[in-house]
């Protein structure tokens, strides 16, 4: 079994290992004793074959992981620190220091001597990132804590030592039921770590390219089936749109039928908003409207939003918002840009504007910007051309500019009522010559496809696909204060006031909707 499972996955990552440190549970018919590296008579953890079962030397080899974190707080290399013959050996005090006052401060029983020698050099490859806590500036006290809770202190746990290169570990190489995980991987320091109650379950999320993973740190704990507070909050900041029915066939379609008569929420009950979903670690709120951008306190919101450590994300289709110096003053404030399109048109001049040529620099492998588009409002044909473009297929040098096209369900109510004017049955078969990556979903189209969804994925859908709404989002409507399940099932709303965390905890979970955009790759 795992010793961290992996239950929900929105971004696709890869680890690329030539050692291999695997952290494993063992069955209760396997009996192990320590086996320590050794390289020129020191203990090192290496390419060797190496077995850590007592919990000091798990500890140790937890420890030798905090030592490179310690290294990056001090600016020097981990090999000054790891090696004994360092001209540096003050830095080696330096950094057991901070290692158990970091211990101390997560509450861990193990206190490491101040020469102590067990912290030894870790292979590159195998070195762990480490979660930062909710500032985003230090690492995750409670992460250290789970670590030593579910791993360190589980009698039934181990670390294996070997490499890629022919040199796996020989119980892994006797016992192939027994499966691994390694924390090698490059990305994780880049997340923030969200723990629910009881710190077994996580949700480590990137502020910078938005990436979501739920773990369990106890394999054998039950999957996480709600969370204490929404991950993600979609907040409709304005009823006010300019286009009712006359821009395009997403705006004939809209479920908010919205209007140009439609108000603004007011700045007072947009900060109070940001407070309570600080307060509780949101990771992420959808801004969205009416149409966002004509809020006269657009920027003061972003702000608002960032200043609680939440990352704002926009939905628009007002092209000239985001072609003027407006745009380029909240930007970088952004998470991420959601641009409603109506066609293939619109998806090659949203490749070729300054917002998505100005994106690739600094979001080379995700993209903020994406394009997205209600099925039904265009053909089965066009879809398939406009997700070729989306992917720069047309060029074999723009595949590297590839523009994250998602493909939203339609909702029957407001504008949408009459229903989609194109047939949206077979998108799956399009997704599936196309190619997956690329492509996004939203909570009204996994609720149609489900089964669709789960042929294309097969086992990928379990962890990228929620079958539950009101589970790990909601909808907050800015302007009226009420919170609903979702933006488009307000049945029900209730008012968002001091008692909102009660109501979302109270919640049956309901249809089968996904976690709010999973991605097809």
């Amino acid at each position: 079994m795992d010793f961290i499972r992996v239950d929900k996955v929105r971004v696709g990552f890869a680890c690329n290992s030539s050692s291999t440190h695997s952290l494993v549970l063992l069955p209760d018919e396997i009996s192990l004793r320590d086996e320590l590296p050794f390289r020129y008579g020191d203990k090192s953890y290496g390419w060797g074959t190496f077995t850590l079962v007592s919990r000091e030397a798990k500890a140790a080899y937890v420890a030798s992981q905090l030592m490179y974190v310690a290294a990056n707080e001090f600016g020097v290399s981990a090999y000054e620190i790891a090696e004994f013959d360092t001209d540096k050996p003050h830095m080696r005090r330096k950094a057991i220091a901070w290692i158990n006052a970091k211990l101390r401060e997560a509450g861990v029983d193990y206190v490491l001597d101040s020469d102590d020698q067990s912290i030894e050099y870790i292979d590159h490859q195998s070195v762990w990132s480490w979660p930062t806590d909710w500032s985003g500036t230090g690492i995750n006290l409670e992460w250290i804590k789970g670590v030593f809770d579910h791993f360190v202190d589980n009698p039934r746990t181990a670390v294996l030592g070997g490499n890629d290169n022919g040199g796996d570990h020989p119980l892994e190489r006797d016992h192939p039921e027994i499966k691994t995980f390694t924390l090698a991987t490059s990305w994780m320091d880049s997340m923030v770590g969200r723990p629910e109650p009881g710190g077994n379950h996580w949700t480590l999320f990137s502020r910078i390219d938005g990436a979501k993973l739920r773990v369990r740190l106890d394999a054998y704990a039950t999957p996480l089936d709600r969370a204490w507070a929404p991950e993600l909050v979609d907040v409709k900041i304005t009823d006010h749109c300019p286009y009712p029915g006359t821009r395009g066939l997403t705006c004939m379609s809209c479920y908010q039928a919205s209007m140009p008569t439609g108000v603004h929420a007011s700045l007072d009950d947009i900060a109070l908003i940001a407070e309570r979903l600080g307060k509780e670690r949101v990771l992420e709120v959808a801004i969205g409207g009416g149409e966002p951008t004509f809020h006269p306190h657009l920027l003061e919101i972003v702000k608002l939003f960032r200043d609680q450590q939440i990352v704002p994300n926009l939905t628009t289709r007002n092209w000239r918002f985001v072609e003027s110096d407006e745009f380029d003053a909240v930007k970088d404030l952004l998470g991420g840009v959601a641009f409603s399109v109506d066609g293939l048109a619109d998806v090659e001049r949203l490749r070729n504007s300054r917002m998505f040529t100005d994106d690739r620099p600094r979001f080379i492998h995700r993209p903020r910007l994406s394009a997205q588009v209600v099925m039904g409002t265009v053909s089965l044909a066009e879809l398939e051309q406009m997700m070729r473009l989306a992917r720069g297929e047309q060029n074999r040098n723009e595949r590297l500019r590839w523009l994250p096209l998602t493909l939203l369900g339609f909702k029957h109510t407001g504008r949408g009522e009459p229903g989609p004017m194109h047939a949206t049955a077979g998108w799956t078969h399009v997704a599936r010559r196309v190619g997956r990556w690329g492509t996004n979903i939203d909570t009204a189209l996994a609720r149609e496809s489900q089964y669709e969804i789960q042929a294309l994925l097969g086992e990928m859908s379990v962890h990228t696909v929620e079958f539950s709404e009101g589970a790990f989002s909601m909808y907050v409507n800015a302007v009226n204060m009420r919170m609903s399940q979702s933006s488009y099932e307000i049945d029900g709303a209730v008012p968002f006031d001091e008692h909102w965390l009660d109501r979302f905890q109270s919640w049956e979970p309901t249809g089968f909707a996904s976690d709010h955009i999973p991605r097809l790759v």
